[in-house]
């Protein structure tokens, strides 16, 4: 597609348009270290800079779908493909350092505190619980290690209220 604006179900998916990332400028490896320079670690170079939008399925319904897209430079529509992605790993991490939106906050004892809430839509369920440390747990997502400062408890205990 060109350039335009999509919806689904009357909900606004957003703005595109066709921008390349320059041809050259890719590096082989990646180093953000250092002072800013809007040339570190270029990637796609030649390619589209977004082919991918989301489309929440709270918007989508079982059949009887309508994307309506608004093309203002003559895109192919025919060559617009619509993918279904399932979710087979979330991650979460909530610290001192780190607090989710205030829409995942609540007032507990007169301060504001992070609250972690997992659920899944009917029909679907929490297979199982990876990793959980009440402590200062080390790596990232799907690397998590616990830290100097654990709770050996986390897992048994997220895994009962799951």
């Amino acid at each position: 597609m060109g350039k335009g604006q999509a919806w689904v179900n009357g909900h606004h998916i957003g703005r595109y348009w066709t921008l390349a990332a320059p041809e050259d400028g890719c590096q082989e490896t990646c180093d953000y270290r250092g002072s800013y320079n809007s040339d570190k670690c270029q990637t796609n170079c030649g390619k589209p800079t977004q082919i991918w939008y989301h489309v929440p399925r709270s918007w989508l319904r079982p059949s009887d779908n309508l994307l309506v897209v608004f093309e203002e430079t003559g895109g192919n529509p025919f060559e617009i493909s619509v993918k279904t992605v399932s979710v087979g790993t979330v991650c979460a991490h909530v610290s001192e350092d780190y607090y989710p939106p205030v829409s995942h906050s609540k007032y507990i004892a007169g301060e504001m505190e992070p609250v972690m809430e997992m659920q899944c839509e009917d029909g679907y369920i929490i297979a199982s619980i990876e990793f959980a440390s009440y402590g200062t747990p080390q790596g990232r997502c799907q690397a998590f290690s616990t830290g100097n400062c654990h709770a050996p408890t986390s897992s048994s205990i997220l895994s009962k209220v799951a």
